[in-house]
């Protein structure tokens, strides 16, 4: 065994190391669920659940996707399909969003087409009793808006991780062309962006929002919008992306700093992305090209078969390490995937990820992305796939087991993930302990399978101990890197508590093997 470089260094939640992988990694699909029958429109994490995503189909239903074991649960979470109108088109059951303190009050929120193919937004709470089922009883109408046809109905909600408010994007009222001018006209809520205080029900409108006592509908955020179909935030910053679809030949992806106090115009109807579209039906509108609209930072044209954007996530997870900061989307026509980079300035390393994510051409009618409580990425169909977007790449580690405190103590769990085979880094990740527990990392070349108090002490003799405090989370993040060359280490932790035995409790201990 030779180690030439294992360096540590702590934070407040902690990191080890500073060397940062220089090659990217190559990705692939790993198949989470097939042939659902149902239309796959949106998916959606609770906070801070890693166990779980849900899974939003047209027809007015949403499931519930294990994701450990890939199983679908039943029956449905929430089955609101008589509420629904016709799902043709672009109408349905459109879009999904959990209230930031979910795991306190259980709210969660939807956006669905109704009877009459108005929009509705919607506040559910979920069952008392199983986190798997909501209460249907418990349907709560934050806001109704009419609609004028079965399509541009927008759809996603999202709430904002740097306000906590809740962002509804909306479509132009749909035909063709927005005769009406209705995303450029202020005393509609259509071709617009929202954004609503939901904790005073049903809904109060925010006090800074930018068109607060100079226009008739204060909720406006944004406007020019044509069909922000799917639109996300960054997490790390706040940052909003919109792909907001097109007309003839334009699509786009439009974009909102986090440190934006909204008002944007993004330009529909007097603009198709950067091209001029038309002005019929607006009132006094400034011309084509002007400062007034904000470009959007990506367009691509309907060549090869390109019909339909579908917005994604900047990538934050942690699987993927050197594509932190990368924003994924699609197109639902040709099933094609891109990525890129973008600081509110430049736009860096766009890249195509068609032919490494699908060489077989089994991705068929993309509709939305998702993220989970990781900041890992989804892909779901109109066919009713999901899949997740993950390394191509062998991981060289286990999970020994050993050291975990029955019922009279914790049962942390340490895992790991965003090993690459040039052995650059690693996160190892400590679920399960109070916040603020004071508890002892330690790191050996050996495996001793010899009993310990309380528990098994496994990871002994330890090469390094480093002691830490659980963060606000309950939980230790820690990324280990540098140059390890044919090394084998394992990582336990030993946790101060006083409910166990001895008052000590061991997570079980993980092994990785650089190669």
């Amino acid at each position: 065994m030779k180690t030439r470089v294992l360096s540590f260094a702590m934070t407040a939640i902690l990191a080890w190391g500073g060397a940062t992988a220089s090659a990217q990694t190559p990705l692939t699909l790993e198949t989470m669920v097939t042939g659902l029958g149902n239309q796959v429109v949106d998916l959606q994490s609770a906070p801070g659940d890693r166990d779980r995503l849900f899974v939003v189909l047209q027809n007015g239903r949403i499931r519930v996707l294990e994701l450990a074991t890939k199983t679908m649960l039943t029956p449905a979470f929430l089955d609101i399909t008589t509420k629904v109108g016709d799902n043709a088109s672009e109408r349905g059951l459109l879009g999904l969003a959990f209230h930031p303190q979910y795991d306190v009050n259980g709210y969660f929120f939807v956006n669905y087409t109704n009877n009459s193919g108005n929009t509705v937004v919607e506040r559910y709470t979920v069952s008392a009793g199983n986190p798997n089922l909501a209460d249907v009883s418990s349907a709560s109408a934050v806001i109704t808006i009419p609609q004028n046809a079965n399509n541009h109905n927008g759809g996603q909600i999202q709430f904002g991780p740097n306000d906590g408010y809740l962002y509804i994007g909306m479509g132009d009222g749909g035909g063709s062309g927005d005769t009406g001018c209705r995303a450029q006209n202020d005393q509609l809520l259509l071709g617009k962006m929202l954004r609503l205080d939901i904790d005073t029900p049903p809904y109060v409108v925010p006090n800074d929002n930018p068109f607060v006592g100079s226009a008739p509908l204060d909720e406006i955020w944004a406007t020019g919008l044509r069909n922000p179909w799917r639109f996300s935030f960054d997490r790390d910053n706040g940052d909003m992306y919109i792909g907001d679809v097109g007309q003839f030949f334009i699509e786009e992806v439009s974009y909102q700093p986090g440190t934006s106090l909204g008002g944007e115009n993004y330009g529909w109807k007097i603009m198709e992305g950067n091209n001029c579209f038309g002005t019929g039906g607006c009132t006094s509108p400034a011309p084509c090209g002007s400062p007034v609209y904000t470009d959007p930072i990506h367009t691509y044209d309907h060549n090869a078969g390109a019909c339909t954007i579908i917005g994604g996530y900047v990538y934050r997870g942690c699987q993927i390490q050197d594509l932190q900061g990368t924003y994924f989307f699609a197109d639902h026509c040709n099933d094609r995937v891109w990525s890129f980079r973008y600081d509110g300035t430049t736009m860096t390393d766009f890249q195509e990820r068609t032919s490494e994510l699908d060489p077989g051409g089994a991705l068929n009618a993309i509709a939305t992305f998702g993220e989970d409580a990781d900041g890992e990425l989804y892909l779901g169909t109109l066919g009713g796939n999901i899949y997740r977007i993950i390394p191509n790449q062998t991981a060289s580690w286990k999970d020994f087991g050993f050291g975990k405190v029955g019922g009279n103590g914790l049962e942390p769990e340490l895992d790991l993930c965003g090993i690459l085979d040039d052995g650059l880094f690693a996160e190892l990740r400590l679920r399960h302990a109070p916040p603020g527990t004071f508890m002892l990392m330690f790191i050996s070349d050996q495996l001793n399978p010899t009993p310990a108090r309380g528990g098994t002490l496994a990871a002994t003799p330890p090469v390094a101990t480093v002691p830490l405090f659980a963060d606000s989370n309950g939980e230790i993040n820690g990324l280990i890197t540098g140059d390890v060359d044919d090394t084998i280490l394992y990582f336990q932790f030993l946790i101060f508590d006083p409910g166990a035995t001895f008052n000590t409790s061991f997570s079980n201990t993980i092994w990785l093997e650089w190669p």
